[in-house]
């Protein structure tokens, strides 16, 4: 391939380090094996202050050389989103990571693919389930095609097949990630403020625990969210609670612990994420 530039990506997370390479060739990207020995024209680094990740972009060519043909999009700026949409949906903050895909612009192949490639079956699945559930479904409307694509599914699955098959998964899954909902009534029992700033109750790594409320008028299916000093932090989305909430009255165990925890400036119910794993059958037995 007679590629215009070269761009090598370095994204490290606490969870691990990822490298990927991509090609300009034609005013288009592809994914390739290894850049050649090519000068080095620019870097340029993120800190994603969200999912506390590092993305190094590194710009390789000929200094002399000019693209044939316009891209579509800035590579630099399509990779920084993509690689930020990647970090936080690696770090469990699905709904910001959700938005970053809704603006590929000219979301192709190259996206779907490295997206599959750079997650898990399990946050594959996540993914899907948290743009179509709840209060977000045009994340899900907008992006359907690809998302079914990033987890795998037969783009002719029907809804209710689609439904019936995340319900099976929340009961498989070994770990999924969502936000707390609710959170913003509660805020002000976790986040007091002292001179105008806030002196945060509330840590990244905290236990928490999925609990039924059976008696709530509200919602049948009501999950509550118990932090480990005894108080409720909120609720799973109702949506995700239906497809819960019968696992839980069969006997599943989940223990959750907050995954991320977001700055001031975010709505209270886009703060608080949960990072929820399935006990094992001894486990719950032993508790």
């Amino acid at each position: 391939m007679n590629a215009f530039r070269y761009y090598t990506v370095q994204l490290a997370l606490a969870a691990g380090e990822q490298s990927w390479t991509f090609a300009e060739s034609a005013g288009q990207l592809a994914w390739v094996d290894a850049s050649p020995a090519l000068p080095r024209l620019l870097e340029h680094r993120v800190l994603d202050e969200v999912s506390g990740a590092d993305i190094d972009i590194v710009l390789h060519g000929d200094p002399y050389a000019r693209r044939m043909l316009p891209a579509p999009c800035d590579p630099l700026l399509r990779l920084t989103r993509l690689f930020i949409a990647q970090a936080r949906i690696r770090a469990g903050v699905m709904l910001s990571g959700l938005y970053k895909m809704r603006f590929f612009r000219y979301a192709d192949e190259l996206d779907v693919s490295v997206t599959a490639q750079a997650l898990s079956e399990d946050q594959r699945m996540n993914l899907l389930a948290e743009a179509m559930l709840g209060a977000w479904q045009d994340l899900y409307v907008e992006s359907r095609p690809r998302l079914l694509a990033v987890a795998g599914i037969d783009p002719r699955i029907t809804e209710l097949e689609l439904h019936q098959k995340l319900g099976a998964w929340y009961g498989r899954a070994a770990q999924w990630s969502t936000r707390v909902v609710g959170f913003k009534f509660r805020a002000h029992r976790f986040l007091p403020e002292e001179a105008g700033r806030e002196t945060p109750r509330l840590h990244v790594g905290d236990a928490c625990l999925l609990v039924r409320e059976h008696h709530n008028r509200h919602d049948p299916n009501a999950v509550t969210i118990i932090h480990q000093n005894g108080e409720k932090l909120g609720y799973l989305r109702c949506d995700i609670a239906a497809l819960v909430a019968p696992h839980i009255d069969r006997g599943a165990v989940f223990t959750a612990h907050v995954g991320a925890f977001l700055p001031r400036g975010f709505h209270p119910d886009e703060r608080v994420y949960l990072v929820v794993e399935r006990a094992s059958t001894q486990a719950a037995m032993a508790a």
